[in-house]
């Protein structure tokens, strides 16, 4: 699987991606990604974990806005992004639910009605490996807007993946250029 997804990015990348699954049914994708990189654990778990940075791990996230937090700790983001398919470009509004622990799990739910999804769900947890860092991620996500039949979910299925390898490798190239940050929730600083 890796050969195949080295000629999916053309480039070479120090992390081995030893899952890498999207199916489609009906309307729904299910996502399974597993990854090992070469960062820091706590670095990356920064990184993931601070909505504000989230732009910086993925080019098309041009907004991760916090909207509110709640009693239970629960934060309310709402991202905004943009994707093309072709010709064919659609900036896409998602509004979640994100919760996360010390031990590096981050768990969303998509919030229905105030999103460009009518369902998603999704899973990060970023695991000790050795002297390397674990990615696992498993999602599902129901787009509200419509996929056109036959080539859509391939083409979906595609821009999952890439944007799964394209996420991992950022956060590989931030976390090993970081140092902690001096405050809980603040941005890592770059190395000089």
């Amino acid at each position: 699987m890796c050969l195949a997804l080295a000629g999916l990015v053309g480039e070479a990348r120090a992390f081995d991606i030893e899952v890498l699954e999207v199916t489609a049914q009906g309307k729904r994708f299910d996502i399974s990604f597993d990854v090992v990189i070469d960062a820091d654990t706590q670095r990356a778990r920064e990184y993931l974990h601070d909505h504000e940075q989230w732009p910086r791990l993925s080019d098309n996230v041009s907004e991760s806005t916090l909207l509110e937090t709640f009693a239970d700790g629960r934060r309310r983001i709402r991202l905004v992004f943009r994707t093309c398919i072709l010709v064919f470009c659609k900036t896409i509004r998602q509004v979640k639910d994100v919760t996360s622990n010390s031990e590096g799990v981050l768990v969303t739910e998509n919030v229905a009605g105030l999103s460009d999804f009518a369902a998603g769900h999704e899973i990060w947890r970023i695991l000790v490996h050795g002297t390397r860092t674990r990615v696992r991620y498993s999602g599902t996500l129901e787009p509200a807007f419509r996929v056109p039949p036959v080539i859509g979910p391939w083409i979906v299925k595609r821009k999952l993946r890439q944007r799964l390898v394209a996420t991992a490798r950022r956060l590989e190239q931030l976390a090993a250029a970081a140092t902690p940050a001096a405050a809980p929730g603040g941005p890592p600083r770059a190395t000089p």
